[in-house]
């Protein structure tokens, strides 16, 4: 699959883009990924597997993304108040299915080891 299409905002509307493959990440063992939320305490671990993931841009030049499916090892979702733990929402999410995304800026793309251009 060279191409594939993702729903993004654009001038207030829900619109359909294509993204281009541009390239391989290589994930050469079991690797666990963070995903962080707006909340900085919140996170969820992801475990990829090893493997060749597609790296798709819209266009040349701009931002680049991989999506990595993979299995959420770890989370805290837990509640804050001013700081405070105030409930517990811990590893209630580990064992499902989740994507990491991966998302870096065009000129990563010849200064990472792992990815390999087309």
């Amino acid at each position: 699959m060279n191409t594939i299409t993702r729903k993004r905002i654009q001038n207030g509307h829900r619109v359909d883009v294509e993204f281009k493959r541009i390239g391989w990440f290589h994930v050469n063992e079991e690797t666990v990924f963070t995903r962080t939320y707006e909340v900085a305490a919140w996170y969820t671990n992801i475990a990829v597997q090893p493997g060749w993931y597609p790296v798709y841009q819209q266009r040349p030049g701009e931002d680049f993304f991989v999506e990595m499916p993979g299995v959420v090892v770890g989370s805290d979702f837990t509640s804050l108040f001013c700081g405070n733990r105030v409930g517990s929402k811990v590893n209630e999410d580990v064992g499902k299915e989740d994507v990491y995304v991966l998302s870096g800026w065009n000129f990563q793309l010849k200064t990472r080891n792992e990815i390999t251009l087309d």
